[in-house]
Order: structure tokens, then C-alpha cells, then sequence
């Protein structure tokens, strides 16, 4: 089913060039698009997990008070996310498309994870001195709250 669900959402991205950078398909509301772009720039390459709980960090943050209160205010927060810095662009349809497919999911579902609270995450390649609390390692990244 999952992959009829991508292969559909892939379609629809093919039609429309518009998905990539700030701007969102249609029937794909700038909320989700922000969302699927910052799994998809995070989280690439990771497991389904791994993207969900990339996703569930983002939608964590925009309920406490340090952070914006949309999505896409927490994703483009400055200094939140290195990839917003560099504007990178989405150049795999495919993995925007499974990005997507997480984003709509964390966001119809808020306990996706259970009781996953996490506001922070790095990839193992880095080692930040953030004094938060460890919750969890999925994939090449590890969680705190």
C-alpha cells in the first residue's frame, strides 16, 4: 500500500515543478511541503522511523514556547537547520515523495511514535554539547528531549 501511496504522490509531483524550494504542489498545503522538505533534507537515507521521528521533533517544536508556532517557522528558524542556511534544493523525487508520505503521517497522527517528546537530534557525525536528555538513536541520529 505504501508504495501505491508514493507512486501516486510521485505522479503528482512529476506534474507539478513548483514542489521544489519554498513553494508547494497543489493539494499540498506549504505546511506539509515544509515539513516533507526538511525530513527529506534531515533525514534522507534513514529508515521510515528515522524520517518519522525527524518529523515528530519538527512538530514537537511548535509547541513549546522557544520555537515558532507553524511548521514551517520552525523549519526555517534561523540556525535550526543547516541545510535552510545553504538553501538546498529537493533533487530526488523519490525521496521527497517517501518524505511526504512521513510528513502527512506525523501530522495526521501525533503519537505516531508513542510518547516520543524529543526537540532535538544530530547525526553521529557530530557531537553537540547540549546537556538534554538522550531518548532514543534511530538510524544515524540520536534524540534528546
Amino acid at each position: 500500500m505504501r508504495k501505491i501511496l508514493i507512486a501516486l504522490s510521485l505522479l503528482v509531483l512529476l506534474l507539478t515543478p513548483t514542489a521544489f524550494g519554498k513553494a508547494s504542489a497543489p493539494g499540498i498545503s506549504r505546511e506539509v511541503h515544509c515539513l516533507a522538505e526538511n525530513i527529506y533534507h534531515e533525514a534522507r537515507g534513514e529508515s521510515f522511523k528515522g524520517k518519522l521521528a525527524v518529523a515528530v521533533v519538527t512538530l514537537n517544536r511548535t509547541k513549546k514556547e522557544e520555537y515558532p508556532r507553524s511548521i514551517c517557522g520552525v523549519v526555517y528558524q534561523k540556525g535550526q537547520f543547516s541545510w535552510t542556511a545553504k538553501r538546498q534544493k529537493i533533487t530526488d523525487w523519490a525521496d521527497y515523495t517517501d518524505a511526504l508520505l512521513a510528513a502527512n503521517m506525523a501530522i495526521e497522527n501525533s503519537n505516531i511514535l508513542g510518547n516520543f517528546r524529543a526537540t532535538h537530534y544530530h547525526n553521529l557525525t557530530v557531537a553537540p554539547a547540549w546537556g538534554l536528555r538522550k531518548v532514543a538513536k534511530i538510524g544515524n541520529h540520536v534524540f534528546y528531549s
